[in-house]
């Protein structure tokens, strides 16, 4: 550092005389002071060469101080770590005489306890031992003559082995599907929660079968979640439907009516009859005659499928709606 701070003040007394020199230089005429004019040219030229010769063996200073910086950084993690091992040998060392010393003074002690863990240990084998054989018993009841017998009912939607695969423990064989169980889970906001409370009846419309209508319960209600989105509470509510026939099956698209009120011995007609204008709406109807004419209806309540007409027709009429039909 001190040769550092040395070569330093040269240098800045160097670049003051090279300055001086350029400007001398600058400042005579050759011509006319050619002596003078050489005398500044070499002090200019030795002041460059000695700032250069400096400047060079700064940097190499400078190079060899972050060395030793780095160097002296370095022992001395060297020298916390070797510490820190020192302290920790010294704590172990100290707990293995500790423990040597206990071991000495309690072996009755301790030897009584490995003859309970002996005795324990062999009641644990006992215990494996009968859990085995009831799994053994339970897999003998499900496989006979190498053929594997479900408990349940269902229909088969995936099978996770074929010929030639080794079993597992707890692997899984098929996917079996209980169609006698079926469940519907969406989610409600939280304003409609009166109408999906657990218990209530709600009519279920499947998109492949648009014409049938599933009765269904409120079976289950999640906890609410926030949905980051719209900053909205929403349950997740699960509805248990009747599986009528088993039409239903996983991953159909359902709409989900749930049933708020209820009106009986109404007229009514299916939602596809009913067109809509204007908050108006209306029907066709084939009349006596044949001819069909467009009535305007006052609707009531509809379960998702059907809609209640309270005014514009009669029961027995022929109400007709348009649908589309292709051809293959």
């Amino acid at each position: 550092q001190e040769e550092l701070t040395e070569k330093q003040a040269l240098l800045t007394e160097e670049q003051q005389v090279l300055a001086n020199a350029r400007y001398t230089a600058r400042g005579t005429d050759r011509d006319s002071s050619l002596y003078w004019w050489i005398i500044a040219m070499q002090t200019q030229t030795g002041a460059e060469e000695m700032v250069e010769t400096l400047t060079g063996e700064i940097e190499e200073l400078q190079d060899k101080i972050e060395d030793y910086s780095k160097a002296v950084t370095e022992a001395r993690i060297n020298l916390e770590l070797a510490r820190k091992q020192l302290e920790t040998s010294t704590l172990q060392a100290a707990v293995q005489q500790s423990t040597r010393s206990y071991n000495a003074e309690n072996a009755q002690e301790i030897y009584d306890v490995s003859v309970a863990q002996s005795d324990f240990n062999t009641e644990n084998a006992k215990a494996d031992y009968d859990e085995a054989e009831t799994k053994l018993a339970d897999f003998d009841a499900v496989i006979v003559d190498q053929v594997i017998y479900s408990e349940y009912n269902g229909l088969i939607t995936d099978t996770a082995v074929s010929r030639g695969d080794t079993l597992t423990q707890d692997m899984d064989l098929i996917i079996l599907n209980d169609y006698d169980a079926v469940t519907i889970t969406l989610s409600v906001e939280e304003e409609d929660m009166a109408a999906a409370a657990l218990g209530n009846q709600a009519n279920v419309t499947i998109a492949a079968f648009p014409e049938e209508v599933f009765k269904g319960v409120v079976t289950e209600i999640g906890d609410a979640e926030i949905d980051s989105n719209t900053n909205k509470t929403l349950y997740s509510v699960t509805v248990t439907v009747e599986n009528t026939n088993d039409l239903l099956y996983q991953d159909m698209t359902a709409e989900v009516t749930f049933i708020t009120e209820e009106s009986e011995e109404v007229l009514y007609v299916l939602n596809k009859a009913i067109v809509r204008e204007n908050e108006v709406s209306y029907v066709k109807v084939r009349e006596a005659n044949g001819k069909i004419s467009t009535r305007e209806v006052v609707t009531g309540f509809t379960d998702g499928v059907h809609t209640e007409i309270k005014e514009g027709i009669s029961e027995g009429e022929t109400v007709l709606w348009e649908s589309k039909v292709s051809s293959k």
